[in-house]
């Protein structure tokens, strides 16, 4: 009875090592690799198909009310940053960390290399990777293919033989066994670098609207550092065509209202200041500028905002807003100038403002006993200007939107050290081959002749080394001693 609840009591002190244990196991087990990189493969390719970070109503609008909430519900309009996201992340890193751990020690064995009375004993046994045999002496024949290995970059040394033989220990190459290591651990440094990137206290992610000739001041969380100014935006177009072909922004960072930095921002080129990454992700239209004259000459700038609004066929088109479309004229206010509509394009009727027009009117005759008069404009291409009563109205531009893109990832050096080295480990794990062995020089009895036993670490032997034995002693091959043999006949030969 004693017995049994020994080994009752020993079964239950060794359940939780044995849970830990195989959770060890599972962790360093490369088919835990091979089930968490397609889920996290079919997540990047979600969070690539899906767009990321948009309204709620804007999923439901694209997928329908069903499958939109099942987007939101899932995670997949935030999948980088999603709790299912980043525990499959921490998987994986634990997973390659303990890779990394159970490879490191092979590897250091692989750099010290089996001791020489090891390689020997395979020489005892009768598994040598060959034997030669020469008539030149035991000390001439160590010398030869000592220098012959050397000068093919070997790594020789010569540890004390056993008996009357004599020991070449040779290596190349030996830090290639922590190729896989390199490798794993590059790995593991591309996956703390996109963690990194995307934790909200490290990094930063967000657009920034700006409106052309304006600053945009840093948000109230300061994560920016610096105030925005929008000095120009601009838009090409590809030839013969109303499609852009290039949108850009000219940027001016501002720190406690002083200039730091300047650049054009386009969408293959970011303007950069102190780890914040800006680059142009879309545009906009935030209004039309006028100039205004009066009869004395007197003139004033009056801007009309526009906003984008839904057109007769359901297409979103830009136009004037209720709230901007009208702008009071003078101090008095004795007149007001009114946008109609806006037209993008007179010429192809396009939406992108090539060639815009604007439809105005301007009303007279406001205030305390004044008779009203309307007096229609027009179409008035940009560029023009038309008369309305005792007033000029010059259409002089557009004025544009900017969103840039904010990023800041801290994690970006580390992705891309990451990427260097995994190349070079990967490189290091297929193209150079660590190579150990040993070459043992036994006299004959009558110390006129030798015969080179060559015993390997792990692979076969290369014909190279095989060549580089047999022209550097002048040695012919001959059959590898049985086991026990060579023993026998080094104890007669003392």
């Amino acid at each position: 009875m004693a017995d049994e609840l020994d080994t009752l009591r020993t079964a239950g002190d060794e359940g939780p090592e044995s849970l830990v244990a195989a959770l060890w196991r599972s962790l360093q087990s490369v088919r835990t690799t091979i089930w968490v990189l397609p889920i996290l493969a079919a997540a990047t390719t979600i969070g690539a198909v899906v767009p990321q970070k948009r309204p709620t109503d804007y999923y439901d609008m694209v997928y329908g009310a069903t499958w939109g909430r099942a987007v939101t519900a899932l995670g997949f309009d935030n999948v980088y940053n999603s709790t299912w996201f980043i525990i499959l992340v921490c998987v994986l890193l634990a997973n390659l960390g303990a890779c990394v751990a159970r490879s490191f020690r092979r590897a250091a064995r692989g750099h010290r290399g089996p001791a020489p009375e090891t390689l020997a004993g395979k020489l005892t046994a009768g598994r040598g990777s060959g034997c030669w045999q020469t008539t030149a002496r035991g000390e001439e024949v160590t010398g030869r293919l000592a220098a012959a290995l050397r000068r093919t970059r070997y790594a020789v040394s010569e540890p004390e033989g056993a008996g009357d033989a004599r020991w070449l220990m040779v290596r190349r190459w030996p830090l290639a066994h922590y190729g896989s290591i390199v490798t794993h651990l590059s790995i593991f440094a591309i996956a703390v670098g996109a963690v990194i990137g995307r934790l909200p206290w490290t990094s930063l992610d967000r657009h920034v609207g700006l409106v052309e000739g304006q600053v945009t001041p840093d948000e109230a969380d300061g994560k920016l550092g610096v105030d925005i100014r929008l000095d120009d935006f601009r838009m090409d177009y590809y030839e013969g065509t109303d499609q852009p072909s290039l949108y850009e922004s000219d940027i001016v960072l501002l720190s406690n209202g002083q200039e730091v930095a300047k650049g054009t921002s386009t969408v293959n080129k970011q303007v950069v200041y102190e780890g914040l990454a800006l680059g142009q992700t879309s545009w906009g239209l935030a209004g039309v500028r006028l100039t205004v004259k009066d009869a004395r000459g007197k003139q004033e700038s009056v801007e009309l905002a526009l906003g984008q609004a839904p057109g007769p066929h359901g297409e979103s088109m830009w136009g004037f807003t209720d709230q901007g479309a009208v702008a009071m004229l003078g101090e008095e206010g004795k007149a007001a100038l009114a946008g109609m509509q806006f037209v993008p394009d007179t010429k192809t009727g396009s939406t992108y403002p090539k060639s815009p027009a604007v439809a105005l009117q301007l009303v007279t005759g406001l205030g305390a006993g004044g008779e009203h008069e309307t007096h229609d404009l027009g179409l008035l291409p940009q560029g023009e200007e038309r008369k309305g009563g005792a007033y000029t109205v010059r259409f002089d531009d557009v004025v544009f939107t900017s969103t840039l893109s904010a990023r800041r990832d801290p994690g970006l050096p580390l992705v891309w050290i990451g990427f260097i080295v995994v190349s070079l480990g990967m490189a290091v794990m297929f193209y150079v081959r660590p190579r150990t062995f040993l070459i043992e020089v036994e006299e004959s009895a009558d110390r006129e002749a030798a015969e080179v036993r060559v015993a390997v670490a792990g692979r076969e032997f290369e014909e190279s080394d095989r060549r580089i034995i047999e022209s550097a002693c002048e040695a012919r091959l001959a059959p590898m001693p049985a086991a026990g043999k060579r023993v026998d006949r080094r104890r007669e030969s003392s």
